[in-house]
């Protein structure tokens, strides 16, 4: 933990970032970016390097100028949209499909095909970081040791710590709404930045959005990071199509028919957090 701390500060410090509007405007100016890439053709390699290209019948993936950065509309159980905008990152590709895979091979009808944010987001982040697990991503940015892939890793590291500050803003907010702007300076203050006028708390880019909501991400991540162990570990070394028939067994097809904290379960290692949240 104290490792990533550190790794943080000095991202940080090279990016000049001080205060939190920084954290918002100076992300985009990390490093080298992988450029443009195919995002179909992309999409299309690691579902089936992953054994998941049966969901494929399912999903329509549109990346074009003028969208919003991604979504996903579940239209039925073989019309689930996906729609990114032009050039998307890559990373975002995958959490975005992470959604639509998990809709398209939930075997449930109706009201158990509306999937809980919490497990919703597991989906997007876990197949986030099973892709980034694949070939086929290093090779988006040119291999492991590329400029691009360790700037990537970079923001990945920031993003995350704001992730956290928020996460934990959240939660004490959920337990006490007296002094809501304190406790935004406290948690922010974490991050070792000028937090600026408390007030504006609720115009994080998250919370405007949809307030109390970062914490699935971090639940998902969680359960995304212990879900590509326990693949590694149990199921095969190296990606494979043995992980999509695990997965589907075990994570997509019964959809909300299972709570998020039963299917991290199946995983044999439960993190003590999960069971409390």
């Amino acid at each position: 933990m104290e490792e990533q701390a550190e790794e943080r500060r000095q991202a940080q410090k090279s990016l000049g970032l001080r205060s939190l509007p920084d954290w918002y405007s100076l992300l985009g100016e990390i490093g080298p970016t992988p450029g443009q890439f195919e995002v179909v053709p992309a999409a299309h390699a690691v579902l089936e390097r992953t054994g998941l290209d049966s969901a494929l019948g399912g999903v329509h993936l549109e990346a074009e100028p003028g969208r919003a950065a991604g979504f996903v509309l579940d239209c039925g159980p073989h019309d689930i949209r996906l729609s990114l905008r032009e050039s998307p990152a890559p990373a975002l590709v995958f959490h975005e499909l992470g959604h639509a895979v998990g809709r398209a091979l939930n075997r449930d009808a109706d009201i158990l095909r509306l999937l809980p944010t919490s497990t919703d987001e597991a989906f997007g982040e876990g197949f986030e970081l099973i892709a980034e697990a694949t070939p086929e991503f290093e090779a988006i940015y040119g291999g492991a040791s590329g400029a691009a892939r360790r700037a990537h890793r970079v923001e990945g590291v920031l993003e995350n710590a704001r992730l956290v500050a928020s996460f934990n803003f959240e939660m004490k907010l959920w337990e006490d709404q007296s002094a809501p702007e304190d406790l935004y300076r406290n948690c922010y203050s974490e991050m070792d930045i000028d937090v600026g006028d408390e007030t504006l708390w609720p115009l994080d880019s998250f919370r405007s959005l949809d307030p109390v909501y970062v914490h699935n991400y971090i639940l998902g991540r969680l359960v995304g990071a212990a879900t590509l162990t326990f693949l590694q570990d149990h199921v095969s070394r190296e990606p494979s199509p043995l992980w999509g028939q695990w997965l589907t067994h075990n994570f997509y097809a019964d959809g909300a028919k299972t709570p998020l904290v039963d299917k991290a379960a199946r995983l044999g290692a439960l993190d003590p957090f999960l069971r409390e949240a």
